[in-house]
């Protein structure tokens, strides 16, 4: 039994944005900026090992974090981490134009508020959830943060970390400067969530096993974009809703918000929502 539901919304242009055009790439791998003894090892796959644990959650900090076009980047998931936490804190954006990787099943959260760019080639090999903000800060329920404008330590205490793949979260971001922008066909195994300034999918796509959540004042999808939630066969629970939480919501060219099951179970599609800012 297939179950689909699906919503096209055919608008009016509201401009191309070009800015990325004209940045280059300072670096095409990632630089530690040594505050959390992150440890990236070059090679054909690129690692990243090390990194301060704090309960089942891992900090890393780089100065530079970009994946070349044919290249593969992935964190090292030791024993009894679940989360992995990740923060920019040089001047320049992450250009994600090649793979980049969880070692395990940890989700994985990355923050740069001088933006995310995800190339045509980009990939994700994720198993977990994915957050990717441009906030310039984590903070958790107990008043701590992890910055990466005013780098300080991580957390002194064990932290508790909700990974933010669901409506509401103990690990919340603030003030998202930067943009996000989307070429690629990115997947997940589990939940998506992006926060930004603008967020904008020229082509791109963006699927996960479970919830998905944008979260920015301006989203645009152009040029046959695709964001979609799924359930396969073998699912036993409704497939992940879509939240789109926004200012302006502008799709064009024939994009695609969708939420879709393939069961024989008769499990049902998720729920696509749209709301304003201040409802999540």
């Amino acid at each position: 039994m297939h179950f689909l539901k699906f919503w096209v919304v055919m608008g009016t242009v509201l401009g191309v944005w070009s800015a990325i055009a004209s940045r280059t790439i300072a670096q095409t791998f990632p630089i530690s900026d040594g505050t959390t003894g992150s440890v990236v090892v070059p090679g054909g796959v690129t690692f990243i090992n090390g990194g301060t644990q704090r309960g089942s959650a891992l900090f890393h900090s780089f100065s530079e974090f970009s994946v070349g076009a044919i290249d593969r980047v992935y964190f090292s998931n030791p024993v009894g981490v679940t989360d992995i936490l990740s923060r920019v804190t040089g001047a320049n954006p992450s250009n994600i134009f090649g793979t980049l990787g969880v070692n395990g099943a940890a989700n994985l959260f990355l923050i740069n508020p001088r933006g995310i760019v995800f190339g045509k080639d980009a990939k994700l090999d994720i198993a977990g959830g994915f957050v990717a903000s441009t906030a310039d800060r984590w903070m958790f329920g107990d008043g701590s943060s992890y910055q990466a404008t005013n780098p300080n330590a991580p957390p002194s205490l064990a932290v508790n970390i909700s990974p933010g793949l669901q409506y509401g979260t103990t690990a919340t971001t603030v003030q998202r400067p930067g943009d996000i922008t989307n070429f690629g066909n990115l997947s997940v195994g589990g939940g998506f969530q992006l926060a930004a300034n603008r967020i904008e999918f020229q082509g791109g796509t963006l699927s996960a096993g479970k919830n998905i959540i944008l979260y920015a004042p301006t989203i645009q999808l152009s040029n046959q974009s695709l964001i979609s939630s799924n359930a396969n066969a073998d699912a036993t629970q409704k497939a992940g809703d879509i939240a789109i939480q926004t200012q302006s919501l502008s799709m064009t060219d024939g994009s695609i918000i969708s939420t879709s099951t393939f069961s024989t179970q008769g499990i049902q599609a998720g729920d696509i929502y749209v709301l304003p800012l201040d409802l999540i």
